[in-house]
């Protein structure tokens, strides 16, 4: 008697549970899909993806004889896309069950730019035009963040890529452009920095385009069976955003203190000299609702955020964790210790 009462609380309990779910599901009105601007940026992007006439796949191994065909084959695609800068841009999103294909498609669009950019960047390099290469290196950058505007998760993990290959070189070569290109590079940043849409408002769409795209009942299911995987998306989600936040925002710093150095013959005893001229207010840790950790180091200085593990180790480079898990389509590693920033090499 007993082992039937309690199958019957077990299948009673769980009988609740889904006509929870089903009322809040069906209660529940998705959030309206963001109303695409006119003219839509997003649109001469996929254009230009349209006049690529040659992969620059492989950039990071390839010569400069092989990448500056490419560069000048790969030029008016470039002028397209940079002519989008000005617009505003919203990515379409379809509740369309097929619409994945066109999702998909976009997305290498984006990845195949964001290459030819860096190409076209290191070509200027190694030809020693640094400010040039500075150009290009930051509109990889703009293309990773003005991409993502209104989309889902896969288009803002693909920007956040985007904007990892930008910045990476950025770190090596600020240091050696002129002061009007540096000035360039601090309003660019300071743009891309300050315009960052809220990580829960991409996560929420995410999940109202797949309610939308599969139908309630699908979607219920769906979310009962993989709960666990979803929550760890939307964790690794955010952790991305604030690691690639951190990691834009302590190069605009790295810029402000090299802009102050020249200016003034010394790096300031502190982030809050910075401001106004170069900051309307002093830059904040992404991880902490503090600000950057920063100090002098000698004749130049240590800059950096606490990170993922969100302890401040005193400027303690971040080494990935042994057991931590970065595979999957959303997964990230986890660190102990500080995302450090790039003071220039010793003079």
């Amino acid at each position: 008697m007993r082992v039937k009462l309690r199958i019957a609380l077990g299948f009673a309990a769980l009988a609740l549970v889904l006509a929870g779910v089903g009322t809040y599901i069906l209660t529940r009105s998705p959030r309206r899909l963001p109303a695409l601007p006119s003219p839509n940026g997003y649109e001469d992007m996929v254009l230009a993806g349209s006049l690529l006439t040659t992969s620059s796949a492989g950039w990071e191994t390839q010569g400069v004889a092989h990448l500056r065909p490419s560069v000048e084959a790969n030029s008016n695609a470039l002028g397209v896309l940079r002519g989008a800068w000005s617009s505003d841009w919203g990515v379409p999103i379809s509740p369309d069950p097929n619409a994945m294909q066109s999702i998909l498609a976009n997305v290498t669009t984006t990845k195949r730019l964001a290459q030819a950019l860096v190409s076209e960047g290191r070509v200027a390099e190694w030809e020693g035009r640094t400010n040039d290469a500075v150009v290009a290196y930051s509109d990889c950058l703009m293309l990773g963040h003005k991409s993502t505007h209104g989309g889902l998760m896969i288009h803002d993990l693909v920007g956040i890529a985007c904007t990892a290959i930008g910045t990476k070189p950025l770190q090596r070569i600020y240091s050696s452009v002129s002061d009007n290109s540096l000035l360039s590079l601090l309003r660019r940043l300071a743009e891309i920095d300050g315009n960052n849409e809220p990580v829960e408002d991409l996560i929420g769409r995410d999940r109202d385009w797949a309610r939308r795209s599969h139908g309630w009942l699908r979607f219920a299911w769906g979310s009962i069976q993989g709960r666990g995987a979803i929550k760890q998306h939307g964790h690794s989600v955010r952790m991305r955003h604030r690691i690639s936040e951190s990691e834009v925002r302590l190069l605009r710093t790295d810029v402000a203190l090299e802009l102050f150095r020249r200016k003034n013959g010394r790096y300031p005893p502190a982030l809050a000299e910075l401001v106004p001229e170069f900051f309307n207010a002093v830059p904040q840790d992404p991880f902490r609702s503090q600000p950057l950790s920063y100090r002098i180091n000698g004749e130049s200085y240590l800059l950096y955020s606490v990170g993922s593990d969100e302890k401040d180790d005193g400027g303690k480079p971040a080494v990935r964790r042994p057991d931590s898990d970065g595979s999957g389509f959303a997964g990230v590693p986890s660190f102990d210790g500080d995302l450090l920033s790039t003071p220039p090499a010793k003079r």
